[in-house]
């Protein structure tokens, strides 16, 4: 089994070998809720809830006023997350989709039900979120993901996206275990399509790819962050 660290220093060998590439990685993937978490809340179609507060996590509603999440808080569309180390925490979304804020990260989740139309931004500014959408009969799903690189737009998917930033270089990776996630490079408006083309996979890339002097640099910047830890390639 490979560490975290390792895992990710041979990622982004591996995605400097591919370039603008998908790469593949067969990871263990986490559970929206922890199992055993317990009977979950019902949620309105135009709700969103916090659940499975792991830790500290902060939480800023749209009118300026901050607290620490707890379970069952209806969450404002609009709102900021923000999670400490070791610390996370799930959002259950007009009961249909779902997303997981890991440790060290911070987002702004967004959700309109406009008539037959839902609407979801996350605008994620660090860290990884974990994301799972699905559709109501009826409905039409506009779900995506937007980092300071990019924009990950979900087809049907289950996907995580991950920024890893410092003062120099900021990078946006996008995995999808399920379906599929148009990603655009904000730099130079190419769109990448990450669709695994096995069950047991994720599909994977890094926008912008990372030349040869920043691979090593992007692999340094990634320890301490969570990403999806590897059992196998």
């Amino acid at each position: 089994m490979f560490s975290q660290g390792r895992f990710q220093s041979f990622l982004i060998v591996l995605l400097f070998l591919v370039g603008a590439a998908c790469a593949m990685a067969t990871v263990n993937w986490p559970a929206p809720v922890t199992p055993g978490y317990g009977p979950l809340p019902s949620v309105g179609s135009n709700e969103m809830k916090l659940v499975d507060v792991q830790g500290s996590v902060w939480v800023e509603t749209p009118d300026g006023h901050s607290t620490f999440a707890v379970n069952g808080m209806i969450l404002p569309s609009g709102s900021s997350i923000s999670t400490m180390p070791t610390s996370s925490v799930s959002v259950l979304m007009g009961g249909v989709n779902s997303l997981r804020f890991t440790q060290k990260s911070e987002g702004t989740v967004s959700q309109n039900l406009d008539g037959s139309e839902r609407k979801t931004v996350i605008d994620l500014r660090k860290g990884t979120v974990f994301c799972w959408v699905k559709q109501h009969e009826g409905e039409k799903q506009n779900f995506k993901v937007t980092t300071p690189q990019g924009v990950a737009v979900a087809h049907g998917t289950v996907f995580a996206v991950t920024v890893i930033t410092n003062n120099f270089h900021g990078y946006t990776t996008v995995y999808t275990k399920e379906g599929t996630v148009l990603l655009t490079d904000n730099s130079n408006g190419n769109l990448l399509t990450v669709s695994p083309t096995q069950a047991d996979q994720v599909a994977l890339a890094t926008i912008p790819p990372p030349d040869q002097e920043n691979a090593g640099l992007l692999g340094t910047i990634n320890q301490g962050n969570t990403t999806p830890s590897t059992t196998a390639f």
